[in-house]
């Protein structure tokens, strides 16, 4: 067994759940399912289907405006935005609309044509816990960045207190990779970014360096 991220052999059995094992990376220290175990395309796909976002819901409303607050210092509004994986309401796209900023959507599942064309910032919440080849996933993103872009992404972080044998998140089956801070820093380290900030437990905010290239 390899990592998914680093693709290192030092890894080990972490916990069971869904009706897989979960392991533990050393090096980076991501936490991924079992790939064997992973969803089929068109279970992933109905699962998605069922998120039941809703822009009227002030507490959806909130839910995004926690990813979109820090952005707005980031870029200013000539600035090219792209929301990558947006669900079905292209929610964060009217937030950032609403204030004035120009902003795309890419959704595999409801939204799957995208320009070719790079980004001053891209927000990616709640997207890459799902992602089943992170290092092939990153290496897209950040290749869709302008130098010194923002990559803003939204996921909840296991820390040394979570109970995996309880936590809610992992009621997800299609959550198949999840991150701690020391995965993020190894992202940037990887990637050649600069993490300019980590808010709650949630948000992170990386910017392509010069070195990272086009």
């Amino acid at each position: 067994m390899k990592c998914t991220l680093c693709n290192s052999d030092d890894v080990k059995k972490h916990f069971s759940r869904n009706k897989a094992d979960y392991f533990i990376c050393n090096v980076c220290r991501l936490i991924f399912m079992d790939p064997s175990k992973h969803p089929a395309p068109e279970d992933y796909e109905n699962r998605y289907k069922l998120h039941n976002n809703n822009l009227l819901d002030m507490g959806y409303r909130k839910f995004l405006m926690e990813l979109a607050l820090p952005c707005f210092d980031l870029v200013n509004k000539k600035s090219e935005c792209l929301d990558y994986g947006c669900g079905s309401t292209k929610g964060m796209e009217i937030i950032f609309k609403g204030k004035g900023y120009n902003m795309e959507s890419y959704d595999p599942c409801f939204y799957p044509e995208m320009k070719e064309k790079k980004y001053d910032l891209i927000t990616c919440n709640e997207v890459i816990e799902h992602f089943y080849k992170p290092v092939y996933e990153f290496k897209k993103l950040f290749g869709f960045l302008k130098n010194k872009g923002f990559l803003v992404i939204g996921t909840n972080r296991w820390n040394a207190k979570t109970d995996f044998s309880t936590w809610h998140y992992l009621t997800d089956f299609t959550h198949t990779s999840i991150y701690n801070k020391q995965t993020i820093k190894y992202l940037s380290v990887l990637f050649d970014f600069k993490i300019t900030g980590f808010y709650g437990n949630r948000i992170a905010v990386l910017e392509k360096g010069i070195k990272a290239g086009d």
